[in-house]
């Protein structure tokens, strides 16, 4: 590189930056000593002083040539700080008048250099011994003053240091300047990479999930058509060949699944999905399994299961599954003679949880010392040489490990090499039903591994299935794994077909792929629902994609399926899933036996959710997050002189406003009686385990007093009262079930409720009394004069019960300003993620502005105008209008 190309190289990116620091330093120490020196011939300085700057100035020049020319930047740094920090900074001091001059000044350089050139050790170790040298120069000077060259008079030494400040100042600023502009480079750079590195994640997630979706496809028609190969009677060697085709397509799919979950753990998408499970269904698949192919290695495969476990957890099954697959099947696949041993316990460390213990022991080849360090690493697979015959590609336990991690478990191994490995793994699970599993026979189950002759699990002729896919390979598949059950089954090729189809005919089931172009199938989907003269609108529809992975489930849940099928197909569970939402007056044939649960891999709801909660009608909850939520409700009655209406689902607040004014006459609300409550307890325990039924303040209503003596028929229906109405109870249900979807236990969901009924506000202004009088709570003078007045009560919830908590007057337009100013005004004490407006009766411009000023006071994240149900305008009268939301805790309430 030539000298002068190297001119501006603390510029240039693509040099390393502490070659560019010395290219500063030094070329500012050449301009430094010719500055110096200028000044030095201005206040008439020492000749001698003169040319020593020269000097410096073509010393650093010599310095900066051979550092490029021989590419030896660090030894030059080493020498050229020694050289000015020890050498000639002393001299300078001495001979420029000590410390009336300048020189102390660019001692403070010096050290600045050191800190800017060099790093780690070396920085300290020069920082100390310029300092030392500083020290020692000012106690030579001041010990021997004999030593010291005065300057030419005091107007010398002020020029001197006037001089050194302003030269020694510009170099500090520059070197500041620079690191902060490598700073600013540095930072843009990594912010560039880091974007890139999204970008480059998200490009392999994309192209690994359309590998998995594109594989998936051919993968499911040949395992569907060699299924339909081994229904009919065909030779041993013909079916022996079937099973062959089956197990390496099931080998193929198992590694597509294992580079998809890698991909997913990689980028951070990858989810725990805990569902309640029962742990002997999940054994029972696992047994089956494994002892299938231990039997045919001709293996012993011993399992000791606690029967002290607890029938049923909570956690994601699924990965719990995956993670011992992994480990009992390298177990097998590294063990040539000898046993694999499954053993499990069980250790409560809460009423609610429990610590599950698993360990795999084998007899196989062991693990080398060496080697383990590398177990868990992904594509790495240990004593390569040994185990080049065996198949693997040394993902299985790196993912399985991943897995544990993320459901905050334990993964550890104990090996010797050629004796055998134990793997232990540790992870904690919630307790859904702590009724010991006791004894479990896997031996029947056992005996159902055998090969039998297919039999449809169902029949059904008069019943419609409509399977939706672009793929035509794949309609015909499903088509041929149904054939046997006599459905009516029509296929279509795209969304559009689709909707042309549920527009002329009904159908009982419909079978919907996910990726279709142009429209897919979450969009077909909201079409059927909201189709004008469709015949298909409460049609249930089972998302049937390639979309693998425990995630998935919650997914297509969310988006409105009922179901949910991951290709390849398996013919027994889409026979079970199908079988799940025929009405039974069609089915001409059915198995006692048949339960759709978990298989393969294959997600299907299981049959109980753990918790669900239901409240009064009266929380008013928009219907969309009542669905999202999964909440159900319980109507309450409005008693009127023609008869009992119910509330939300005959009459609204609109109609019960109309009707008394029409007839001008009050209206009573009533709750359900006892067997009415008891009746939807009943409904709700057929689809949940426990009930948690949430009331309205019972100051308000007698819904508490009644669910509780409903609930006294069941052991798992938990009735609370919530100290709130209208949207104050919607908040109080919303957090409720929220911590069902966190797993929270019933014990822990009332116990933080107890705590949130003093955080959840609830306060209402009513535009006049009128209400309260026609409802008896006040007299009519009372009324009157509050009409004159024009006083405006404000109701709060307290206690369960409702008080006048404060009043406002005036206009109603201004009054409702005061109103929602006062409530809103102490911002830091107000939780800002909701708000619930409820009203009665109001128009669209009072709601607008009023959303408007709430927006203004504090900037909530979710607004909710919400009009009131029937049975809460009823107490409060037309034109009221409520505030709902939290207040401000140490603990999250979400």
């Amino acid at each position: 590189m030539k000298f002068w190309k190297m001119r501006m190289a603390w510029v240039e990116d693509n040099i390393p930056v502490q070659e560019r620091v010395f290219h500063l330093i030094v070329s500012m120490g050449i301009a430094a000593c010719v500055l110096a020196a200028g000044v030095g011939i201005f206040v008439r300085e020492s000749p001698v002083i003169v040319a020593s700057l020269i000097v410096g100035a073509l010393f650093f020049t010599a310095l900066l040539f051979i550092g490029y020319k021989f590419n030896a930047i660090k030894i030059c740094s080493y020498v050229g700080i020694s050289i000015v920090n020890f050498l000639l900074l002393p001299l300078s001091f001495l001979l420029t008048g000590g410390v009336e001059g300048g020189s102390p000044q660019w001692y403070i350089l010096g050290m600045v250099v050191v800190l800017v050139l060099f790093r780690r050790k070396t920085r300290i170790i020069l920082f100390f011994l310029t300092l030392v040298d500083f020290c020692g120069t000012y106690v030579i000077a001041m010990k021997a003053s004999h030593l010291v060259h005065p300057l030419a008079g005091m107007e010398a030494a002020y020029l001197d240091s006037v001089g050194s400040v302003v030269i020694v100042g510009f170099i500090i600023c520059v070197l500041l300047l620079f690191q902060n502009d490598i700073y600013e480079r540095e930072n843009r750079k990594t912010v560039a990479q880091k974007e890139e590195i999204q970008h480059l994640n998200q490009a392999q997630n994309t192209f690994f999930s359309n590998m998995s979706h594109e594989i998936r496809t051919p993968i499911n028609t040949i395992i569907g058509l060699n299924e339909m190969i081994l229904r009919e009677e065909v030779s041993d060697e013909i079916a022996e060949n079937a099973m062959n085709i089956q197990s390496a397509s099931r080998m193929l799919l198992t590694l597509i699944n294992d580079i998809l979950d890698l991909s997913k753990i990689e980028s951070g998408e990858m989810k725990i999905v805990p569902v309640q499970y029962e742990t002997s269904v999940m054994f029972s698949e696992l047994v089956n399994m494994i002892w299938v192919r231990a039997h045919d290695k001709g293996l012993e495969f011993h399992v000791n299961i606690s029967e002290e476990l607890p029938s049923m957890l909570y956690g994601d099954e699924v990965r719990i599954k995956q993670v011992l697959v992994n480990i009992l099947t390298n177990a097998v696949k590294y063990t040539e003679e000898g046993s694999v041993t499954m053993e499990v316990r069980s250790e409560v460390i809460e009423t609610n949880k429990v610590r599950i213990h698993y360990s795999v022991a084998d007899t196989g080849i062991g693990i080398k010392k060496e080697s383990m360090p590398y177990l868990f690493e992904s594509f790495r697979r240990v004593d390569e040489k040994k185990n080049r015959k065996i198949e693997g590609n040394g993902l299985g336990l790196s993912i399985s490990k991943q897995l544990v991690d993320l459901m905050h478990g334990q993964l550890t191994v104990d090996s010797i090499y050629t004796k055998g490995s134990t793997f232990h793994l540790i992870l904690e699970q919630q307790i859904v039903n702590p009724e010991p599993v006791g004894a479990m026979d896997f031996m029947v189950r056992r005996k159902a591994r055998i090969r039998s002759r297919y039999k449809q699990s169902f029949e059904a002729s008069k019943a419609r299935v409509l399977v939706v896919d672009d793929n035509e390979m794949n309609r015909m598949v499903a088509k041929k794994l149904l054939r046997d059950t006599s459905l009516q089954v029509d296929t279509a090729d795209s969304g559009f077909t689709c909707l042309e189809m549920t527009k002329n005919r009904y159908y009982h089931v419909i079978l919907m792929d996910h990726m279709m172009p142009t429209m897919d199938g979450v969009e077909t989907l909201q079409k059927i629902r909201s189709q004008e003269n469709g015949l298909c609108k409460e049609t249930p529809v089972i998302a049937l994609t390639a979309n693998a992975g425990s995630e998935s489930r919650e997914f297509y849940r969310q988006k409105g399926f009922q179901g949910y099928l991951a290709k390849p197909i398996h013919g027994a569970l889409l026979e079970a899933t199908i079988v799940r939402y025929l009405p039974e007056s069609l089915l001409e044939y059915a198995e006692e036996s048949l339960m759709p649960g978990e298989g393969d891999g294959l997600s299907v709801y299981s049959s109980k959710k753990p918790i669900m909660i239901a409240a009064d009608c009266s929380c008013d909850l928009p219907l969309a997050l009542r669905q999202e939520n999964d909440i159900r409700v319980m109507p309450i009655y409005i008693r009127t002189r023609e008869g009992r209406f119910s509330d939300g689902v005959e009459i609204d607040s609109e109609n019960l406003f109309e009707y008394m004014e029409k007839n001008n006459s009050s209206v009573t609300n009533e709750c359900a009686d006892v067997e009415e409550y008891e009746s939807f307890f009943a409904d709700m325990l057929s689809e949940a385990e426990e009930v948690i039924y949430i009331t309205a303040a019972t100051g308000n209503t007698d819904s508490f007093e009644r669910a509780t003596n409903a609930a006294t028929a069941f052991g798992n229906v938990h009735v609370f009262d919530s100290g709130h109405a209208s949207c104050g109870l919607g908040i109080m249900v919303l957090l409720a079930a929220n911590m069902v979807r966190e797993g929270n236990t019933v014990n822990e969901i009332c116990e933080r409720l107890e705590e949130l009924q003093s955080v959840v506000m609830t306060t209402i202004m009513l535009r006049s009394t009128e209400q309260l009088y026609r409802n008896g709570r006040i007299s009519k003078p009372l009324n009157t004069i509050c009409g004159v007045l024009q006083i405006r009560p404000i109701l709060q919830m307290s206690k369960s019960r409702t008080v006048c908590w404060k009043i406002e007057t005036g206009s109603n337009e201004k009054a409702l300003r005061r109103f929602i100013h006062r409530q809103l005004r102490d911002r830091k004490k107000i939780d800002r993620r909701i708000l619930f407006i409820s009203y009665a009766g109001c128009t669209a411009e009072e709601l607008e502005r009023i959303v408007e000023q709430a927006g203004k006071e504090i900037p909530f994240e979710h607004i909710i105008v919400q009009k009131t149900s029937a049975s809460v305008a009823s107490n409060i009268g037309l034109g009221s209008v409520g505030l709902m939301y939290m207040k401000n805790t140490a603990r999250d309430s979400k």
